[in-house]
């Protein structure tokens, strides 16, 4: 052994263990910044329902943090195999002179194959999991919209993602596929809903009156937050029927959900009570 092929030995044999120590030092910091800003979170959950379960809310909590817990300990643990193996890798390198050729190329070639073909999912999984744990797109509890389809984010692994459907099904995607997927985040950084509602009413109907009725159900909505007097809009004009919307605010996703429903059965009964109808087709019938 050559004098700078020992300098060479001493120099990455102190560097590998301290970058090491480094990185899952900063992975440890990451988890605890996760786990305290999931104990932050106030409101979990898409809607508001009574369940089977005792407490779905501690439940779904004490599941969220030993998931968090879970997949930085398999990210920590893989992140210590690979960069072992490259500073093993980086240390022989001086040395590779003395291995025949042939046992390297099967050896690579051995390696290539079963990355390329049999692990190949298994590792493109487990990468976009660490790009998402690291990214925050979306975080376990957040209430999204993904394939049309509303619900809770209940867990995320390092291979894939579990969405809890407003109807207690879940949702299983690879994470693969979850980083390339177009979704709405309802609570990625504040929990407040803006919810609309939107109808029609024939010509016939007298605006003022239903503006005022259209104000008076929302405001009357348990769900209702008074942030700002709710807000009413003709947004068209059809044939028949003009449109409009009526929206106002919530405090999170699972009372707007609510509030989409008390505002919509309070339109249908007052609509019956003052004769208003949905286009002029049925005031003709009616006549």
């Amino acid at each position: 052994m050559t004098e700078n092929q020992l300098i060479y030995l001493v120099i990455i044999g102190l560097l590998g263990p301290i970058i090491i120590f480094v990185i899952t030092r900063r992975l440890k910091t990451v988890e605890r910044q996760r786990k305290q800003s999931f104990r932050k979170r106030k409101t979990i959950g898409s809607t508001q329902t009574e369940t089977p379960l005792d407490n779905p809310l501690q439940s779904l909590r004490a599941d969220a943090m030993e998931s968090i817990e879970t997949r930085f300990s398999i990210i920590e643990t893989m992140t210590v195999i690979v960069l072992g193996t490259l500073w093993v890798a980086v240390l022989i390198v001086p040395f590779l002179n003395f291995i025949p050729a042939t046992l390297v190329s099967v050896f690579l070639g051995s390696t290539a194959v079963i990355s390329g073909i049999a692990a190949r999912p298994v590792i493109e999984n487990f990468i976009a999991g660490i790009i998402i744990t690291f990214n925050k797109p979306f975080r376990v509890g957040d209430t999204v919209i993904i394939d049309e389809q509303y619900g809770t984010i209940e867990d995320i692994t390092t291979t894939h993602t579990i969405l809890k459907i407003w109807d207690w099904r879940r949702l299983v995607i690879p994470n693969s596929q979850m980083i390339t997927k177009e979704f709405i985040n309802y609570t990625i950084n504040d929990t407040f809903v803006w919810q609309k509602v939107g109808f029609k009413v024939a010509y016939d109907t007298d605006l003022e009156t239903l503006k005022r009725l259209c104000l008076e159900i929302a405001k009357q909505s348990p769900n209702y937050s008074d942030y700002e007097n709710p807000t009413f809009w003709v947004m068209g004009l059809e044939e028949h029927y003009y449109k409009c919307w009526i929206a106002t605010w919530s405090d999170n996703p699972a009372k707007a959900w609510e509030l989409g429903n008390d505002i919509r059965s309070g339109l249908v009964m007052a609509f019956q009570q003052n004769d208003i109808h949905a286009h002029d087709y049925q005031v003709t019938m009616k006549q």
